[in-house]
Formats: C-alpha cells, sequence, structure tokens
C-alpha cells in the first residue's frame, strides 16, 4: 500500500457531496435496505466523472493493492467506511479511493476503525509492512509497534493482499523490474514491492 498525497476533490463534488450525502442518509433510515445509486450530475453517473480524478493522485493504481484496476479487473470507488455503515460519507471525498475490483470484493463492507487509509499524513509503508522477497508476502514489520503491526495485519487480511495470486504476480513483477534497464517506477504495479 504506497503513500498517496490526495488532491482537492473537483468542484461538482464540492457543491454537491453534503445533498447527496443527506439524501443517501435519510433514505437509508428510513429503509436500511435501500440500495445505493451513483448520483447523475450532467447526466454522467457520478462514479464515472470521479474516476478521472482519483486515478490522477493514484497514477493509476489501485490504492491499496497498488496493481493497476484496468489489468487485472474493472476500476472501481472503494468507500473507506463503507456506504452501508456511514451513510453520510457516501459521497465524501477523503472517504473514496480508486480501487481494483479484487480488493473492493475481498473488504466489500467490512470495516475496522484500524484499517490503514494509505493517505493519512503520517501513513509511510515502513511503518508497517515489510516484503517477504522469498514468498511475495506482505508482513506486519516486527521492527515497529504492537499497535503498528496489527493495523498492518488487519489491512492484510481485510484487503486479502496476501491472495495467492498476488504473491505469485509481486515476485513475476520484480523479476521485470530487475531485468528492465529503462524501468519508470510508475508503470510497475506493487511499487512498495520493487522499493
Amino acid at each position: 500500500m504506497n503513500k498517496i498525497t490526495r488532491i482537492d476533490a473537483p468542484d461538482f463534488l464540492k457543491k454537491n457531496a453534503n445533498k447527496w450525502n443527506t439524501h443517501f442518509a435519510n433514505k437509508r433510515k428510513a429503509d436500511s435496505k435501500f440500495e445505493f445509486q451513483w448520483k447523475t450530475y450532467q447526466k454522467k453517473k457520478v462514479n464515472e466523472l470521479l474516476i478521472p480524478f482519483l486515478q490522477k493522485f493514484t497514477q493509476n493504481h489501485c490504492s491499496f493493492c497498488d496493481d493497476f484496476p484496468f489489468t487485472m479487473s474493472r476500476e472501481t470507488i472503494e468507500h473507506f467506511r463503507p456506504k452501508s455503515l456511514f451513510p453520510n460519507l457516501a459521497y465524501t471525498w477523503e472517504n473514496l479511493f480508486l480501487c481494483c475490483d479484487t480488493c473492493q470484493s475481498a473488504k466489500l463492507e467490512d470495516f475496522d476503525e484500524k484499517l490503514l487509509k494509505p493517505d493519512e499524513k503520517d501513513y509511510r509503508f515502513e511503518d508497517y509492512f515489510q516484503c517477504n522477497y522469498k514468498t511475495g508476502e506482505l508482513e506486519a514489520n516486527e521492527t515497529q509497534s504492537p499497535e503498528n503491526q496489527e493495523k498492518a495485519k488487519i489491512t492484510i487480511k481485510i484487503y486479502e493482499l496476501n491472495q495467492e495470486d498476488r504473491c505469485k504476480n509481486r515476485l513475476r513483477f520484480l523479476k521485470y523490474w530487475e531485468n528492465d534497464a529503462d524501468k519508470i517506477k510508475d508503470e510497475f504495479p506493487y511499487r512498495y514491492f520493487l522499493e
């Protein structure tokens, strides 16, 4: 999970997020089974409008596993705090992340207050994680505090960051990285694994 620096919310979201959040929260309060549907703004679904902004600050990588969402699965927008539990944050910019379908399918509506958020001001990969270059797994960094280790373990579990295919892909891309003389890090997935 790479550190990401969030850009300002797009103007259409700044203008409408509170209204849209209130509408969804009220609908959920009246009917707990009310299904979330992205609002339409100027004849386009808001999620379609948001994806280019989210891509901009993630360099087109998934905010959580750092793979390219469009190569392995569809691009989705992750509600970090699930909209079913936090309906008043459904359109809040700081709650929205570019995400691959694999990470989103793993997390679904799961949430823990200790889940790591890659755009937090003081987030640094090495404060929580270490890479196992033999297995391709992410591990909690044992040199860090028990609290940081627990946060890493929760994040690995919720996003299923050590699925077998992901571990194999990390090792495969590490070989590509090592053999590419003209390498540009942002053109590779799993950038934290290439450090």
